[in-house]
């Protein structure tokens, strides 16, 4: 058994005999998702989580099997364009395939096709916003609901440009770097990958120089910055692998669709 900090089991990366890796086809699209389920015993219920930026399905890698000795099934989806999931390009494709509105169809249709008809659900940083939406969209579909670093942010009723959104919301500047093409064109290569994820993993100069402002990613830093045991040699490994496959540009869409969620929102 992989244990990790503080001796809670984990999932382990690329192969865990506890966990499999599963493929849905949800309204067209080819998901991926990490599947736990109770032996022996009658399972209680289904729990559904949902990641966020710069994470993938792993990233629940020490909640997947607590919650399973539970006596609950989990699955943790990598969701549109991360990891074993597809990865459409805008363009051509629909910068719609990333919205909050989609990301709930599509777990409604998980739900749909494992049998269930109620889920607890729980998201982290983007995953939290998908989460309430999913409330919103399907309230009938969620029993239980939990969410980390995201708390709860009401439909607006009406449209904010960008620096209206950060004068309201101030520590979110950052997203607009995210949402344009700065960090895609920096992050081309394994390493380049590699050296973004021990920063935002809690990465650190031998100063203390950070990797992040609420304003931007502090590139300038990012040479020094030292890999924290937030992430093993191994992990970081995988994380720099999954993103490799298609690169982060589709991870990014989820920064760049703001006016299409507060259309879908407005009923």
């Amino acid at each position: 058994m992989v244990t990790g900090r503080e001796g809670i089991a984990k999932v382990a990366p690329w192969y865990d005999p506890d966990i499999s890796h599963e493929y849905a086809t949800l309204n067209g699209r080819r998901y991926h998702y990490l599947l736990g389920e109770p032996k022996d015993v009658t399972v209680k219920n289904t729990v559904v989580l949902i990641h966020g930026f710069q994470d993938l399905a792993f990233g629940w890698r020490y909640q997947i099997k607590p919650l399973v000795a539970l006596g609950l099934r989990v699955i943790a989806i990598d969701c549109m364009g991360y990891g074993g999931t597809e990865a459409p390009h805008v363009p051509p494709e629909s910068i719609r395939l990333y919205t909050f509105k989609r990301a709930a169809d599509d777990i409604k249709e998980l739900a749909s096709q494992i049998g269930v008809s109620t889920i607890i659900l729980g998201g982290h940083d983007w995953g939290g916003m998908i989460a309430t939406r999913t409330c919103l969209y399907y309230p009938e579909l969620v029993s239980h609901i939990f969410t980390l670093g995201t708390p709860y942010l009401p439909p607006m009723q009406e449209w904010l440009e960008f620096d209206d959104y950060i004068a309201k919301y101030p520590t979110f500047k950052y997203q607009g770097q995210f949402a344009g093409k700065e960090l895609e064109h920096r992050l081309n290569s394994k390493d380049a990958l590699r050296q973004f994820w021990i920063a935002t993993y809690g990465g650190r100069g031998p100063n203390g120089e950070a990797a992040f402002s609420t304003e931007r990613a502090l590139f300038e830093n990012w040479p020094l910055l030292i890999r924290s045991d937030v992430l093993s040699e191994e992990e970081l490994i995988y994380y720099v692998e999954e993103y490799a496959r298609n690169g982060i540009s589709a991870a990014l869409n989820w920064y760049r669709n703001r006016r299409e969620n507060w259309e879908d929102e407005r009923s």
